[in-house]
């Protein structure tokens, strides 16, 4: 399936490539220059499934690479955006987040938690957009409400109270 113009993941073509190396393939793919923060931003989003901000990956990247400024991780995403390597998310107006791929799927955001999570549901339509006559840069699909983890913390103060 086609999306923002790239058939299939960021890592086909470098699944066989080890460690380090698969990210800096990627990047060669795509004629990008390739560069430590670059591979280091790569590798902790494909192994993230918290969609997280600009500044939890500036914290968590500049450990391994302490030269990594915020700006210097606002443009790598936004590259990596226009190149097809990573999805924005903007379920909360308030905050970007970011994923790995270009996959389509849904998230739901858990209005207790924060935490977003992947939804695998089908869209009926989706199939004739990306195959008629539109040309579909992008597909969202969001759900607010509560993740099971929140539900089922809830249900056990319930029953807590109840003895």
């Amino acid at each position: 399936m086609t999306v923002n113009g790239m058939n299939g993941t960021p890592e086909e073509g470098c699944d066989d490539e080890p460690g380090l190396e698969r990210y800096a393939c990627m990047l060669r793919k795509r004629d990008l220059k390739v560069t430590s923060p670059r591979v280091r931003l790569l590798q902790f989003l494909e192994h993230r499934d918290d969609h997280p901000t600009v500044d939890t990956i500036h914290s968590e990247v500049s450990e391994k690479v302490p030269s990594l400024s915020k700006t210097t991780v606002y443009t790598t995403l936004e590259l990596f955006r226009q190149e097809g390597l990573v999805k924005v998310l903007t379920i909360n107006p308030s905050e970007i987040r970011y994923e790995f791929g270009q996959d389509v799927h849904h998230h739901l955001l858990c209005e207790q938690c924060d935490r977003i999570y992947d939804i695998d549901v089908g869209c009926p339509y989706l199939g004739s957009m990306l195959n008629g006559e539109h040309k579909v840069k992008e597909v969202h699909g969001y759900f607010r409400g509560t993740c099971k983890h929140c539900l089922a913390a809830s249900a056990d103060k319930e029953t807590e109270e109840e003895t």
